[in-house]
């Protein structure tokens, strides 16, 4: 019997081998060496492989080379399907090993049930970039990380424009609480409403969910903006109660100041009062590039600097940056060596996407007044002769164009626009008429209106 496994096992072993000198033929060395190099079959029979990868490449595999993966699996083992199952090896205890404060005395099995449970992923503190636009509220997510201080640590709520960290801060914070063994739950606000609606349609849910939410040593709260519902709001005034009650932590954020949010409870705003207020901004420009180029370099990935140069002055938010990663890293795949990945390259790849997204943001930031003063200057004629009443051919045209691009570039409705010239919606429609049939008409009309459309936007 025993003979007869070990020979199962040898030939298993072999079959494995075979697997990955096609994977390699397949998807390229530098794929096969990040994802497949040093995985570990658990077990292959019955069309169901179980395989094993390092941290961080379970999703990774499952987007971009399942089906391949199973093609293989199904040409070496003779089978009509694959059924693939990934596990990931426990990064918690990989940092056990190399994190000399940090004391894990959990088993692999339940580290990776209480990281599930407790919504975090990827992020650690410790790889935060710190800098003047974050620095105070990075050090006031650190202070409340200190449950033996003798201090009151209130409640933090952190506001900020999308992909300035936010995300990051609550997640590293939930995970360095997570070693420690504390019971933390990250969760964004849409889903405490979901989870509470659940709740309630459950006769006995209710309680359940009081036991989970309360009991909890932190709550992490992201996307607070998106928050609704009076009942919901309600209860989570009471589970903020009990958290401050308890000297528990709770660290929320926002995309704006809860002042800002439209049908708060007011109970709930006047709790908020006494919570710790921070304001974090987007880092500068160094930072964002910095990141990008440390995140490469984990994935052996060796850009230029040329084409890092282009793909940092692009970057509008940190957000951006694992969706730029994974898109370069596909293409990279491809390639035989990464520095063959050219400014060319990042430019066709990236081009499009960045510039949409940098418009979107600076539309989102235009005002009629902002459209209003590009144009004088432009035209080089006055302000206030371009929303007064004179008529003459230069100022129509200068007045005209400012509100065709009021129109493209704005939100603002017709009123709004034909207001801030003292005229009528008819106006802004006959003026938006005669724009579009000059840029049909005349190319060099149409290219000096490109320009200072792009200046309004980008500079």
């Amino acid at each position: 019997m025993e003979n007869r496994e070990l020979e199962e096992s040898k030939t298993e072993r072999v079959q494995w081998r075979e697997v990955q000198g096609l994977l390699l033929k397949n998807i390229g060395e530098w794929s096969f060496n990040r994802f497949f190099k040093n995985a570990e079959i658990l077990t292959c029979q019955f069309g169901l492989c179980r395989l094993r990868v390092a941290y961080k490449t379970k999703f990774w595999i499952e987007e971009h080379f399942s089906e391949q993966f199973c093609q293989v699996i199904c040409q070496v083992f003779s089978w009509d399907s694959c059924n693939l199952e990934i596990e990931e090896e426990d990064s918690l205890l990989e940092e056990k090993k190399s994190s000399s404060d940090l004391e894990l005395n959990i088993s692999p099995k339940n580290s990776l049930k209480k990281l599930k449970n407790s919504g975090l992923s990827e992020f650690y503190l410790d790889q935060f970039e710190t800098c003047e636009s974050n620095h105070l509220a990075f050090e006031a997510v650190k202070n409340a990380l200190n449950f033996d201080s003798s201090f009151l640590v209130p409640p933090l709520f952190l506001y900020g424009p999308s992909g300035c960290g936010k995300t990051h801060l609550l997640q590293g914070a939930g995970r360095f609480l997570l070693e420690k063994q504390f019971v933390v739950k990250y969760i964004s606000a849409e889903n405490f409403v979901n989870d509470y609606v659940s709740a309630v349609l459950n006769k006995k849910g209710l309680h359940s969910f009081r036991e989970t939410y309360r009991n909890l040593d932190c709550l992490l709260v992201d996307d607070f903006q998106f928050f609704n519902g009076d009942k919901s709001q309600l209860e989570f005034l009471h589970t903020l109660e009990s958290f401050m009650r308890r000297s528990a932590r709770i660290i929320i954020s926002a995309d704006c100041s809860f002042l800002s949010i439209g049908k708060l409870n007011a109970d709930l705003k006047k709790k908020f009062e006494k919570c710790s207020l921070l304001k974090i901004e987007h880092p500068p420009l160094e930072i964002s590039k910095r990141i990008m180029k440390e995140k490469m370099g984990k994935y052996n990935i060796d850009l230029n600097d040329e084409v890092l140069e282009f793909i940092s002055h692009h970057l509008i938010n940190l957000s951006q940056v694992d969706g730029i990663f994974y898109k370069v890293a596909t293409f990279v795949s491809m390639m035989d060596n990464s520095e063959d990945f050219t400014l060319k390259n990042a430019n066709d790849l990236l081009g499009d996407s960045l510039m949409q997204e940098k418009e979107s943001l600076s539309r989102a930031k235009l005002s009629i007044g902002i459209i209003q003063s590009k144009v004088s200057e432009f035209f080089g004629i006055p302000k206030h002769e371009l929303v007064g009443l004179k008529r003459t051919q230069g100022i129509v045209l200068a007045r005209q164009t400012a509100m065709y691009l009021m129109r493209n570039l704005t939100d603002s409705s017709l009123i709004e626009i034909a207001t801030a010239f003292s005229r009528d919606h008819a106006t802004v429609l006959h003026a938006c008429k005669s724009i579009e049939k000059k840029k049909a008409q005349r190319e060099d009309f149409a290219s000096r209106l490109n320009v200072l459309k792009k200046d309004i936007l980008y500079s």
